[in-house]
């Protein structure tokens, strides 16, 4: 019944971090038969660490890969420690307000560099999969709602007490 809707099959393939390997190597094997894919970059990670495989990707590289079809959306953290989305929302308005800027920033670059449209530059991937270990409040999904982001990624079920539990057969998945 998964996207009883719909006409075509959705299958969406993310890659996370912006490493090399991603453009260099995975991508060029999904455009052989056709599947675009997206990117998931840390904007201050772009071009920091050049070695062939096991660092980041240069901005010319992620400018060919989205003129090739493909997408690239934000992702974290780019500022403090890789903790400013882990743990409990300990630090209340002013920690969910350093996530929020950290988001914001993503976006900003995104559109700076011409490397997505301003729906794509709204989606992003939550730092290790989640925007909350603790209390199950909503406080940064409300605040990142607010800031103009509209669709962000999960965790998987690698983080199985992260994982947000969502009904993908459900008729309007």
């Amino acid at each position: 019944r998964a996207g009883i809707n719909a006409r075509k099959g959705r299958l969406a393939i993310v890659a996370d971090d912006g490493y090399h390997s991603w453009f260099r190597l995975g991508a060029p094997i999904l455009a052989r038969y056709g599947l675009v894919s997206t990117a998931a970059i840390i904007p201050v990670a772009v071009g920091t660490n050049t070695a062939v495989l096991t660092g980041n990707a240069t901005l010319q590289e992620i400018k060919n890969y989205v003129a090739d079809g493909n997408f690239v959306v934000g992702h974290g953290p780019n500022f403090s420690s890789g903790d400013l989305f882990s743990g409990t929302l300990a630090g209340g308005i002013e920690r969910t307000a350093d996530r929020v800027a950290d988001m914001v920033y993503g976006r900003d670059y995104l559109l700076a560099n011409d490397l997505a449209s301003v729906k794509g530059a709204n989606c992003y991937v939550w730092p290790q999969g989640t925007y909350n270990t603790g209390n199950g409040g909503t406080e940064l999904l409300d605040a990142a709602y607010d800031a103009g982001f509209r669709l962000c990624r999960s965790a998987t079920p690698a983080y199985p007490l992260l994982f947000q539990r969502i009904n993908s057969l459900s008729p309007r998945s």
